[in-house]
Order: structure tokens, then C-alpha cells, then sequence
């Protein structure tokens, strides 16, 4: 229910699946501000897919524009 003290967690790191835990359990909060690494983490999207993504927003705006 919307009452309960939930965190749902989310990793960045695909190999770990998000769930949930009760507030009462947590005993530290940690952010990460950085990382180092000797191999480039693999990125979600290709150069076509965001170039493709771009132009359809362009087209929206486009759109919107005209309304």
C-alpha cells in the first residue's frame, strides 16, 4: 500500500535486478558519485539509435509548432 516505508532500489549495474526493502531494515544510504575503470562501460544506445531519436523529437517539435 501507499502507506507502507518501502525503498524500491534500482542498479545501475544490469547483473542486479531491482527490488524492494523496508525502511526499518536500511542502516546506511550511500551515493556513488564516481568510478574508476580501465574498460569503458558499454552505452545504451548506438549513435544511430540516438541520431534517430533526435530526429523524431524534431519532428514533434515541428509538429507542435504547427498546432
Amino acid at each position: 500500500s501507499r502507506n507502507e516505508a518501502v525503498l524500491y532500489l534500482h542498479s545501475d549495474n544490469p547483473t542486479y535486478s531491482p527490488y524492494q526493502i523496508q525502511v526499518e531494515d536500511v542502516l546506511e544510504i550511500w551515493e556513488a558519485k564516481a568510478y574508476i575503470s580501465n574498460t569503458f562501460p558499454i552505452a545504451d544506445f548506438s549513435l544511430n539509435k540516438l541520431t534517430s531519436i533526435v530526429l523524431d523529437l524534431q519532428q514533434e517539435v515541428i509538429k507542435l509548432k504547427k498546432a
